[in-house]
């Protein structure tokens, strides 16, 4: 027949999940900062080799219709 552990047991071990919940939940937060700060770093990147590359003498359209 199945005998519950004791308190302590299970109180310990409901506290060890909640540190491994945390921990990933810290790690993940992280990582989404971390994509973020990437993303906007190549959007300012890709926004300020867009505006250096603007030459007012180019012709602007497809090749086809120059």
């Amino acid at each position: 027949m199945y005998r519950k552990p004791p308190l302590l047991i299970s109180v310990l071990a409901i506290i060890a999940f909640v540190i491994v919940l945390s921990v990933l939940f810290v790690f993940l937060l992280k990582l989404a900062v971390l994509v973020l700060i990437f993303a906007a770093a190549y959007y300012l990147y890709a926004r300020g080799a867009r505006v250096l590359n603007r030459d007012p003498r180019r012709k602007r359209g497809p090749w086809w219709f120059r």
